[in-house]
């Protein structure tokens, strides 16, 4: 990976597979990186569990917590109750919040009984500021600020490089596969790979030169 937008991808695929406590973790790992000391990260335990928090950031006073279940069936029919859940016990926990943010998975936005109990509560806690937050402050407020290493650090899958990948570099795997393959093909015969000369005489593809002949069409 040789630039930010290179994660981008990885960005997608961790806002659309990742759910509950993993979602918790990414949003988390994100936010320390952005937010560095600011950020405290409250792990739950003992009666208190959270503090009905996942993350705070200090300078601010902002609390965030995290819903993204499985579906977003439950996600219509709990979030409400999610956001409920949270008054007016966080206030117990942190009586100098300033801001709440709710944190979510899903993409298409709130289901109007969610929107409804926000609305509530802004009303019964003027002071406060209570927001929500979907991909679009995920990627923009937290994984675009990251750096290029925090990147590569937080998707490592994403950080192998492929670019520089050769057909000599795969070469000697493949004959490795078809050199074992009595082991778990029996008799089955898929030939040699044909070499460099046969593959330009033919004028074949550089791909040719990592199949074997009945792969092959001459």
């Amino acid at each position: 990976m040789k630039k930010k937008s290179d994660f981008d991808l990885f960005f997608d695929f961790n806002f659309k597979d990742l759910n509950k406590t993993d979602f918790e973790k990414w949003f988390a790992a994100m936010a320390e990186c952005v937010f560095g000391v600011d950020f405290e990260l409250v792990k739950a335990g003992g009666k208190k569990g959270d503090k009905k928090s996942d993350g705070r950031r200090i300078s601010t006073e902002t609390v965030y917590q995290c819903y993204a279940p499985e579906s977003p069936d439950k996600f219509a029919n709990y979030a409400a109750t999610k956001i409920s859940d949270s008054f007016p016990a966080v206030l117990g926990f942190w009586p100098q919040m300033k801001e709440w943010v709710f944190i979510h998975n899903n993409e298409d936005g709130l289901p109007t009984s969610a929107s409804d109990k926000l609305e509530e509560l802004r009303k019964l806690y003027p002071s406060l500021t209570i927001s929500t937050g979907s991909r679009r402050f995920l990627k923009d407020q937290l994984h675009d600020r990251l750096s290029l290493q925090q990147m590569a650090d937080l998707y490592p899958k994403a950080a192998i490089d492929v670019e520089g990948v050769q057909m000599e570099h795969v070469r000697p795997l493949l004959k490795r596969i078809i050199s074992e393959r009595g082991k778990h093909f029996g008799s089955l015969e898929f030939g040699e790979i044909p070499d460099e000369a046969k593959v330009e005489f033919n004028h074949l593809s550089e791909a040719s030169m990592t199949l074997p002949p009945s792969f092959i069409q001459f």
